[in-house]
């Protein structure tokens, strides 16, 4: 998943440990809990970009086996919200012009009737925040 990944993994745990505390859930099955990243979009290695498609299929064994992990975008996304338990909505959102309003949208969505609770992780030039966020907040 890479350090950036692994970043915004941490900060979302922190940030609903901390949200459950403000805001507890009275039960812990079928929880409508959302999960939104925004992460940079990927980069790929070196070995990988710009290639053909025949000199990356003749050149991928030499390289580790795991290395497309890297390169996926929800990959982080998709883990917090199975540590979180989250039984709803979960999407990654890349980084482009407007992306916070974009995910501020989505939010508002979800909370009026898909989600309870959402948790919001986003990788901000190297540092990764989170919130909670409940239905009368967004």
């Amino acid at each position: 998943m890479g350090e950036r990944g692994a970043a915004l993994v941490r900060a979302g745990l922190l940030a609903w440990r901390q949200g459950q505390k403000e805001f507890p859930l009275k039960k812990t099955e079928g929880r409508r809990i959302g999960v939104i990243g925004v992460v940079k979009p990927p980069s790929w290695p070196d070995w990988v970009r710009d290639r053909s498609p025949g000199t990356i299929a003749r050149s991928w064994k030499e390289h580790p086996p795991l290395w497309l992990l890297g390169c996926l975008p929800n990959l982080p996304v998709a883990q917090l919200a199975i540590e979180v338990g989250a039984q709803g909505p979960v999407e990654t959102i890349q980084t482009k012009l407007g992306f916070r309003i974009e995910a501020m949208d989505r939010i508002r969505v979800w909370l009026a009737d898909r989600a309870d609770l959402v948790l919001w992780v986003e990788d901000a030039d190297g540092r990764a925040l989170a919130s909670v966020w409940q239905k009368g907040e967004a």
